[in-house]
């Protein structure tokens, strides 16, 4: 299995690495090993699915690792840590794990910042009492199944209590490097829909008009969502119009990411035949395999209209389907017995009616013999 790893210390970048994972292995055991791949905490990962469209699910240590297939793009994300107020930690006006921009060669060891007249991220605000969230960050041109990613994906911690104006210019001090002409972004109202992700379609966008907009519902779901393992965050999805995409960042593609010498390993690896016990091969065909691949596209059942729609497929042991299989003959013999015996009572019956023909007969006959008795002591008489 490969993972891109994407770091938030300033000397790394993007990395995918390949993993071993074990057969029957959990999530939690991925956890740890990209964790010991990129010499961090495991508390630190976050586990997502990132596509050309945006992202999907995230996986939390109750999944099995059943859940993720071989064609699906994992991203492990390196969460930044909590500063503390008056702490020596100096924070940039950009995410340290982006790299250097396309467009600027001139630029210092800490990168492209804001002009004078940008707002700065609120992460340089005042910390004391307040409540923040992680956003887990990607830019997309368009929206929807039409939307194409571009840029680097990124983490920000945020206060939940800023404004969407705070939020719009913390999001562009993020990107200020990556654009073409900066200045352009700066005062010019409102450039593109917040999306978050893991909610209906209609209901995760962030609003403008709201004067609080990390405090929204969706965000709150998306948090109740996070599973055990990893910080909680909010996947974000910020959609351009793709004429303000190709004014501000021209025609700029996907981060660039490195291969790790252990992914030619595992490819090397999975060429070669692998055996596995007759019981390994069963467990692994009768485990349980989710059916859905993220909130918005879930399949809903139209009898319990319950979500988490999940396939399974079953053995049954030999002697249990002989067992049943004779209770169904013995019923079958049991109802044949019963019309045979139904039709020996019939047949039974009829003889008793035949009987009671023959006596009704019999009296006939005798009722004539008495007739002519009767008749024959007439003419004597006579």
């Amino acid at each position: 299995m490969c993972v891109t790893l994407v770091f938030s210390t300033k000397g790394q970048r993007y990395l995918r690495v390949g993993l071993a994972v074990p057969l029957f292995g959990s999530l939690s055991c991925l956890r740890s090993m990209v964790a010991q791949e990129g010499n961090i905490s495991p508390d630190q990962v976050i586990l997502s699915e990132l596509y050309s469209t945006g992202f999907q699910r995230s996986f939390s240590d109750d999944d099995d690792m059943t859940v993720i297939a071989d064609s699906d793009v994992i991203y492990a994300f390196q969460a930044p840590p909590l500063h503390s107020r008056g702490g020596s930690t100096p924070h940039s006006g950009y995410h340290h794990s982006l790299p250097s921009s396309p467009y600027t060669s001139n630029a210092g060891p800490d990168g492209q910042r804001l002009p004078s007249s940008g707002t700065l991220s609120s992460e340089y605000l005042s910390q004391g009492g307040s409540t923040k969230v992680l956003l887990v960050i990607c830019n997309t041109a368009g929206s929807g199944q039409q939307a194409v990613r571009f840029g680097p994906p990124f983490l920000m911690r945020e206060d939940r209590s800023i404004s969407w104006d705070q939020l719009q210019q913390s999001i562009l001090s993020k990107l200020y490097y990556l654009m073409l002409n900066g200045s352009q972004a700066q005062n010019a109202g409102m450039l593109f829909k917040i999306r978050v992700v893991g909610g209906s379609s209609n209901y995760s966008y962030l609003s403008p008009q709201d004067s609080r907009p990390l405090y929204h519902t969706a965000v709150d779901r998306a948090l109740k969502f996070c599973g055990p393992g990893g910080p909680p965050h909010v996947k974000v999805v910020i959609e351009w119009e793709n004429k303000i995409k190709e004014c501000l960042f021209g025609s700029i593609q996907e981060e660039v990411v490195k291969d790790a010498e252990s992914v030619r390993n595992q490819k090397q690896q999975h060429l070669q035949q692998h055996s596995c016990t007759l019981d390994e091969c069963f467990q692994l065909y009768t485990k349980e395999e989710q059916m859905w691949f993220c909130v918005s596209e879930m399949w809903f059942c139209v009898s319990c209209r319950c979500g988490s729609v999940c396939l399974r497929c079953g053995s049954v042991c030999v002697v249990d389907v002989v067992l049943r299989v004779g209770d169904v003959v013995l019923c079958v013999l049991e109802m044949w017995f019963c019309v045979l015996e139904m039709w020996f009572c019939v047949s039974e019956m009829w003889f008793c009616v035949s009987e009671m023909w023959f006596c009704v007969l019999e009296m006939w006959f005798c009722v004539l013999e008495m007739w002519f008795c009767v008749s024959e002591m007439w003419f004597c008489v006579s």
